[in-house]
């Protein structure tokens, strides 16, 4: 039994050592409830790298699921720390129903990204218009996550959620403003 115990011990200890090393990649959106037609910007942002040295990121390739009968996907547009020295990167975006995937790999140097890269930065940001009431989560999934020597890093997910309310429609607006002046009329009668 304590044999058990110990085993299970140092293993919680070995999860909690490589969690604790690991980079965090995170969802944030610009607002978490937002009208129908609204649009939403929302970043992917890695923290947790080297802040100016290793380990710093060469190469992502990450899905985000989102519920598609609420939200629909306008564009991507890709941050630049992946390209330090201005020599270019490969970026690329898939989308799909419910789904989209954000791939980049630098074509900056090993020593260049781990010296001129900081520990935390936007990826891209993807720009959502809200089509409908109800409630999207925006869930991450990770197929690499790679430093910038190509060996794989260890990731903390931070998911995130936007709620779509409908507006009010013009009919509810125009029987409120009726039965304010109706109320109105009546206390004004009243004195």
């Amino acid at each position: 039994m304590r044999t058990r115990f110990l085993g299970t011990l140092a293993a919680a200890a070995c999860l909690n050592a490589s969690v604790a090393g690991a980079v965090d990649l995170s969802v944030i959106p610009a607002t978490t409830s937002a009208l129908i037609g609204d649009t939403v910007p929302v970043e992917l942002v890695v923290s947790g790298l080297g802040d100016l040295a290793a380990p710093s990121l060469g190469a992502y390739d990450i899905d985000l699921s989102f519920d598609g009968g609420v939200l629909s996907l306008l564009g991507v547009a890709f941050g630049a720390h992946l390209d330090v020295l201005g020599l270019g990167s490969f970026q690329e975006f898939t989308a799909g129903a419910g789904k989209v995937n954000v791939f980049e790999l630098s074509l900056d140097d090993v020593a260049d990204l781990d010296t001129l890269q900081p520990g935390s930065f936007t990826l891209a940001t993807l720009t959502f218009q809200v089509t409908a009431p109800g409630y999207s989560a925006l869930t991450l999934a990770v197929n690499s996550l790679a430093d910038a020597a190509g060996g794989e890093l260890s990731v903390n997910l931070v998911d995130s959620a936007v709620t779509a309310v409908p507006e009010p429609s013009s009919g509810l607006l125009m029987l409120l403003g009726l039965l304010s002046v109706g109320l109105a009329a009546r206390r004004f009668r009243a004195v």
